[in-house]
């Protein structure tokens, strides 16, 4: 959760079998093209000899053993490979790769990766594009926007086989809606975690801001000057929970971009949900401020 990137690679570890390590996990690798692709590490206990063990640019998910690690990385747009490595990093061998032909061959799109400008013009966000199914050059298609909205998860998708922390909807559904025709893209802005305290700090006091919702709709002009095909008269937003309320939030606030929205489960007043989430991110009770997260007051807004 540092707001700095750690340390580059130092290759060279004398001593390595002598001295007392610790082994941890860790993102915003320089190397890496993407902040939240967290990577192993070890450091001795006085601070020295720090070294990444896993080289790939990816999501890894590792198991220690006490001579060995097993480690599986995937990214969305890269199907799982999982290795076997000495506790220095060393590799030993490959153990599996998966095999996504089958799925390929039913009509599965790799999603691809994207990285735009937020609102502010300066910071960098991530996020997925998932083509329409029979994809045609020339065509033009309508729009889903995924969206979560809650300020303590991401939602971009980063393992080929996402099903994140809460276990929530895979890929927002989105591989199906290609099926029918559908663009979908999903991204994190401003104010969700694993960034930093300085990018998460966007949501305190602004869970009406839903962690970044400007960011989706500024970004949209961008993305349609890298992919010309998506319809932005068409564009639809779909969400659960937070999802929900910032489904509700996007119809009201921005009328003339969502033509249309599903909103699942919401808690469209901030005042009547559990104090466990909206004093994290609100702070103690000011009338004024909670009032923001009651989304009726938009009500005479919708268009769509």
């Amino acid at each position: 959760g540092s707001d700095k990137r750690v340390l580059p690679n130092i290759a060279i570890i004398p001593y390595f079998n002598i001295f007392r390590k610790i082994y941890f996990m860790a993102n915003h690798v320089p190397e890496c093209s993407d902040p939240l692709y967290y990577q192993l590490y070890v450091v001795s206990f006085d601070g020295k000899y720090l070294k990444r063990l896993t080289p790939e640019d990816a999501v890894h998910q590792v198991s220690m053993g006490e001579h060995t690690f097993v480690d599986t990385y995937s990214r969305v747009d890269a199907e799982p490979v999982t290795v076997i490595r000495a506790l220095d990093g060393t590799l030993i061998r490959e153990l599996e790769r998966a095999d996504v032909t089958g799925l390929l061959a039913n009509g599965y799109r790799y999603p691809e990766r994207f990285t735009v400008l937020a609102d502010d013009g300066v910071t960098l966000l991530y996020g997925i594009l998932v083509r329409p199914s029979g994809f045609e050059a020339g065509k033009e298609y309508p729009v889903i926007d995924y969206v979560y909205g809650g300020a303590q998860l991401y939602n971009v998708p980063r393992g080929f086989t996402w099903d994140n922390a809460m276990g929530r909807e895979v890929m927002g559904g989105l591989q199906e809606f290609a099926q029918l025709g559908f663009a979908g893209i999903i991204l994190d802005g401003r104010g969700t975690p694993g960034r930093g305290k300085a990018f998460h700090d966007f949501s305190w006091k602004g869970i009406h801001e839903c962690a970044g919702l400007r960011d989706h709709v500024s970004c949209l002009p961008a993305l349609k000057e890298r992919f010309p095909f998506l319809d932005l008269k068409r564009v639809g937003i779909w969400g659960n929970s937070g999802g929900g309320y910032a489904t509700v939030s996007a119809m009201l606030q921005y009328p003339d971009v969502y033509k249309a929205g599903v909103a699942s489960a919401g808690n469209y007043d901030q005042r009547m949900y559990e104090n466990s989430w909206t004093e994290r991110y609100y702070g103690r009770y000011e009338e004024e401020l909670y009032g923001k997260g009651d989304i009726s007051r938009l009500a005479s807004n919708l268009k769509g």
